[in-house]
């Protein structure tokens, strides 16, 4: 079980994912996209925000949705633990997204992303296009 270097359980789960499972949360998920998020941070060296909600910021819903949240697909990758929506501090998404796309190897865990919005939003989800990456809109 990988375990990031750069990131708490509590910045990866909404609040009550952490309440319920605690540390143990950080099993649901996918250990690529992990090292992807590491990876990111390693290369910026930039803080990355992906929740916020346990210091009193604004986002509790970028990580792991649980069921329960009302943000989002019922389908959405977030709920099986296989996306991320992340902020590089000081980085544009544009950057951050091109980046990413021409380093694919390098970020072996996301296989998507979206495109047309202020945030980076990454998944796992397997996907049978030709492109390594594939991009979509909201």
């Amino acid at each position: 079980m990988y375990i990031p270097r750069h990131f708490d359980t509590k910045e990866l789960v909404d609040e009550e994912t952490f309440n319920l499972l605690g540390e143990n949360a950080i099993k649901l998920f996918d250990e690529d996209l992990l090292i992807a998020i590491d990876t990111l941070r390693e290369t910026y060296n930039s803080p990355i925000t992906i929740n916020n909600w346990h210091r009193e910021g604004m986002y509790s819903q970028r990580g792991f949705r649980s069921s329960k949240s009302n943000t989002g697909s019922p389908t959405s990758q977030h709920r099986f633990g296989n996306a991320f929506d992340l902020t590089v501090i000081g980085i544009p998404a544009e950057t951050v997204r091109q980046h990413i796309i021409a380093n694919k190897d390098k970020y072996y865990g996301i296989n998507r992303m979206e495109v047309g919005v202020s945030w980076v939003h990454i998944d796992s989800k397997p996907t049978s296009e030709d492109k390594r990456i594939y991009l979509f809109k909201p």
